[in-house]
């Protein structure tokens, strides 16, 4: 999935193609966690989208690493680690809201 935000970033800032070093689990989490907070600061601050952008990137890279979320969760029951159901109408979403900690 920090391959799909990075994507996002290069279309967004128009950033060139940087192939991604395979790295530990903890080091992927922290690139992940730091990519999605790079991210999520961009778009508060980018006001300037059209529509067809914003739907390119909600239509394409963004409903891709949702699939993938939900493909996780398919493992996880799969395996007897099922997470809680969460209705995310009421969860707890709010900007710069990214790490596990917080």
């Amino acid at each position: 999935m920090t391959g799909l935000l990075i994507y996002i970033l290069r279309v967004i800032e128009d950033r060139p193609d940087t192939p991604l070093d395979d790295l530990s689990w903890a080091q992927e989490s922290q690139r992940f966690t730091s990519v999605l907070a790079t991210l999520d600061g961009i778009l508060q601050r980018q006001t300037n989208l059209t529509l067809g952008e914003a739907q390119h990137l909600l239509q394409g890279p963004l409903s891709d690493a949702m699939t993938h979320a939900g493909q996780l969760a398919l493992l996880r029951r799969a395996a007897e680690e099922a997470l809680p159901p969460e209705d995310f109408t009421r969860a707890d979403i709010h900007v710069q809201h990214l790490h596990p900690e917080s």
